[in-house]
């Protein structure tokens, strides 16, 4: 299981992949969207570094249930305007995908 031998019952950031991939059911790529908009959407702080279970199945239940998984990505990327993906919206993905992907450090 994702939680098991966290004694806090928290995770990170960092490994947030299962979440998207096993529990979302989205590319891992989204995982800091969907951990921001988690925190934005469950009302934690923006400096929060960790969620916790509760956060997550709240967030899952609401948002995510019944819905097809290219929908959920679009609702991740859709920040201003749930019905419309604009430009704009693939800033915070394209940011971290430079960030993190090593072969695009030359940019």
């Amino acid at each position: 299981m994702i939680f098991e031998g966290r004694t806090d019952g928290t995770i990170n950031l960092e490994d947030f992949d299962k979440v998207c991939t096993d529990v979302s059911k989205i590319p891992k790529i989204f995982k800091k969207l969907l951990f921001e908009n988690i925190k934005k959407l469950e009302r934690l702080d923006e400096k929060a570094d960790k969620l916790t279970k509760q956060n997550i199945v709240s967030y899952f239940k609401r948002e995510f249930l019944g819905i097809p998984y290219a929908q959920r990505v679009f609702k991740i990327l859709a920040q201003k305007d749930p019905k419309f993906i604009q430009p704009e919206d693939f800033k915070e993905l394209f940011k971290y995908l430079l960030d993190t992907h090593p072969g695009l450090e030359f940019l």
